[in-house]
């Protein structure tokens, strides 16, 4: 879910609210998705009222959702578990909803996390296939793939740790840093960014302990903190910055 100021309501009283949502069941991983993609909705702060307001459509399994700087484009990943996924671009209305502009393919397979970093770069994580793609964004297009990264680790915890499942990227406060992590390899990895684009190689990893799967993080808003909780156990790991 993502939160911004609607175009057609006073700012301090109502935020569009998008929702990503699974379309497609399947077996393994959501056998019961019966959603309709991508919801548009507006919050009334005064009330605390949610009201529908449109859904786009066509777009299969859009599970995790980004706005760029500007708040001008929406992104969204396609998460296909069978085949390779893609990376979904959307122009913002000023009544807040979206239209369909621009895609890439995500180079893996079950895409679950996009980010923008401040210069404009789209990053995809694939957890499946264990990879970070990585776009140029500019004029309202996303542009072929400038990286993709195929991460490796020595994990000790089962079988399936033994492979990367890279989950989510995160750009660091300062914008000077890519952190990636990557619950399959018990590693977050970081990239060096430089005006906001991604060099290319990542620089090191740190590793979490043994068969904690470091799955999603995020930076205190003031503090050099960094917390991270764990996918294979009720872990919150808490690091220095």
């Amino acid at each position: 879910m993502t939160m911004k100021s609607s175009g057609n309501s006073s700012p301090m009283d109502e935020v569009n609210v998008y929702l990503g949502s699974y379309t497609q069941p399947h077996p393994l991983f959501v056998p019961v998705a019966c959603g309709a993609g991508i919801t548009v909705c507006a919050f009334d702060k005064r009330s605390g009222r949610l009201a529908f307001r449109s859904e786009p459509g066509g777009i299969l399994n859009p599970s995790y959702l980004a706005l760029d700087e500007r708040n001008e484009h929406l992104f969204a990943v396609s998460e296909n578990f069978d085949a390779e996924g893609a990376v979904q671009v959307f122009k913002r209305q000023p009544d807040g909803s979206l239209l369909a502009a621009d895609a890439q393919p995500s180079g893996g397979r079950a895409s679950c996390h996009v980010c923008v970093t401040p210069g404009g770069y789209v990053c995809a994580s694939s957890y499946l296939d264990g990879c970070e793609s990585i776009y140029p964004f500019r004029d309202g297009k996303i542009g072929p793939r400038e990286h993709l990264f195929y991460y490796q680790g020595t994990a000790e915890n089962t079988a399936r740790r033994r492979t990367s499942h890279a989950h989510q990227a995160v750009v660091s406060p300062d914008a000077h840093w890519l952190y990636v992590c990557d619950p399959g390899t018990d590693r977050i990895w970081r990239h060096t960014l430089v005006s906001g684009r991604v060099a290319p190689t990542p620089l090191n990893s740190v590793s979490t302990p043994a068969g904690y799967g470091p799955r999603h993080l995020v930076f205190h808003p003031a503090l050099p903190r960094v917390y991270v909780i764990c996918e294979s156990n009720a872990y919150l790991l808490t690091y220095d910055w």
